[in-house]
C-alpha cells in the first residue's frame, strides 16, 4: 500500500508541476500578446501623430500659397491700373472724336485708338514708357 501511495503522490506531484508550467507558459504568452498590443497601439499613435504633422504642414504650405497668390495678384492688380493711368496720361484722342459724327468717323476714331494702344503696348512692354509713379 506503501507503493501504491508514493505513486499516487508521484502522479498528483507531476500533475502539479505540470500544472504549474502550463500557467506559466499561458501567463508568459499573455505577457507576450499585451506587449505587441501595447507596440501596436504606440505605433498607431506615432502613425497618427505623424498623419497630423503631415496635414497641418499642408495647411500651412496651402496658407502661404494662398498668400503668395493673393501677393501676387495685388501687385499685378497694382501694375495693370498703373499701366492703365499710364495710357490715360499717354492717349490722346484727335480732335472731333470725343463725338462721333457718322459710322465711319466712329470705325476710323475706334481704329486709330486701338493702334494707338498696340503701340503703347509694344512701348511699355519694352520700358520706352514707364508709369510715372509719383502721380
Amino acid at each position: 500500500m506503501g507503493l501504491i501511495l508514493k505513486i499516487a503522490a508521484g502522479i498528483l506531484l507531476a500533475g502539479f508541476i505540470s500544472l504549474g508550467l502550463r500557467l506559466a507558459y499561458v501567463n508568459y504568452t499573455a505577457h507576450m500578446a499585451q506587449q505587441a498590443m501595447q507596440e501596436q497601439i504606440e505605433r498607431q499613435k506615432e502613425r497618427r501623430a505623424m498623419l497630423e504633422r503631415q496635414r497641418k504642414e499642408q495647411a500651412q504650405l496651402k496658407k502661404q500659397r494662398g498668400l503668395i497668390a493673393a501677393q501676387r495678384a495685388k501687385e499685378k492688380a497694382t501694375e495693370n491700373a498703373l499701366k492703365l493711368k499710364t495710357w490715360f496720361q499717354y492717349y490722346k484722342a484727335p480732335e472731333g472724336c470725343h463725338s462721333f459724327k457718322s459710322d465711319q468717323h466712329m470705325v476710323e476714331c475706334v481704329s486709330h485708338k486701338k493702334r494707338a494702344r498696340q503701340e503703347f503696348d509694344r512701348l511699355y512692354s519694352q520700358g520706352q514708357i514707364t508709369a510715372d509713379i509719383s502721380t
